[in-house]
Parts: structure tokens; C-alpha cells; sequence
């Protein structure tokens, strides 16, 4: 096993490991434990030494990004440039209505509700 960075390890990229916060917490929060094989694969346990089971990440064609192009155009998605900018033209939010059509949305839910 190797040591974490943290813990007085070394830095070197084959004692890395990427990980979200939810997973990257439980090593550190909760005591589970990364080790590597002699295959070069990662292993996860719990504190208490119980394997962690892990399920293999999906096989991505060569080009993922142009994978991802095509699927997304197969569902009619049209991504470019501009789709993350806000069509928002900076005018005052009537909060007000806004809170109105919540409570409606709401009233209608709760009637359509068995």
C-alpha cells in the first residue's frame, strides 16, 4: 500500500488517484482504503477491510467527443457555442409572478394527485 500525499507520501502520478467529493470524503471521512494491484488496478475497501465492489467504466469509441457530437445530434440536440449563454436581458425579476406560477403549478399537482 502506498501512503496518501497527505500522510507524508510521495508525489508521483502513479500514486494518484482521481476521485468526486462524495468518494474522495470517504477515504478521508470514513476510513476506506485505495490500493493499487500488482495488475496495476485499483482496489477499494472499507475501513474494516471489506472489498468494495467497483463496476468497470464504460469502453468510449476513439473520438468520445465526436461520439458525443453524434449522439446528441441523433436526439436533436444542437450544442455550439452559444448554448450556455443566458437569454436573460438583465431586466428586474417579477418576483412576484414568479412566485405565483409556482403556487399554481403546486395547486395543480396537488389536484392531480390520486
Amino acid at each position: 500500500m502506498r501512503t496518501a500525499w497527505a500522510c507524508g507520501g510521495a508525489t508521483r502520478l502513479d500514486n494518484l488517484c482521481s476521485l468526486c467529493r462524495r468518494h474522495h470524503r470517504f477515504v478521508h471521512e470514513h476510513g476506506y482504503r485505495i490500493e493499487r494491484t500488482s495488475g496495476g488496478e485499483l482496489a477499494f475497501s472499507t475501513a474494516s477491510g471489506a472489498p468494495v465492489s467497483v463496476p468497470k467504466a464504460p469502453s468510449l469509441p476513439c473520438d468520445a467527443f465526436e461520439h458525443t457530437r453524434h449522439v446528441h445530434a441523433a436526439r436533436g440536440l444542437a450544442i455550439g457555442p452559444d448554448t450556455a449563454l443566458p437569454c436573460w436581458d438583465g431586466e428586474r425579476v417579477a418576483y412576484d409572478l414568479v412566485v405565483e406560477a409556482l403556487l399554481a403549478a403546486r395547486t395543480r399537482d396537488l389536484r392531480a394527485a390520486p
